[in-house]
């Protein structure tokens, strides 16, 4: 945590390898599926791919982020 130039708070967190994935192995079991889907971040996109595991890792920074703020 640093003092920003305007005078903000600056937090960060280095996560240079993130591995997720929202397709395939153990999502099938119900327990990780069904938290995949209150995440919305069960299989694979329809629109763009690997839109739901780029999620699950935004998520997982966010989580490690606020864990290191407090």
């Amino acid at each position: 945590m640093e003092e920003s130039l305007k005078g903000d708070l600056y937090v960060s967190c280095t996560m240079p390898c993130v591995e997720v994935g929202t397709v395939g192995g153990g999502t099938i079991l119900r327990p990780q599926n069904e938290c995949l889907q209150t995440l919305s971040c069960v299989g694979p996109s329809i629109i763009t791919a690997g839109e739901h595991a780029n999620r699950l890792a935004e998520i997982i920074c966010s989580t490690v982020l606020a864990g290191e703020f407090s």
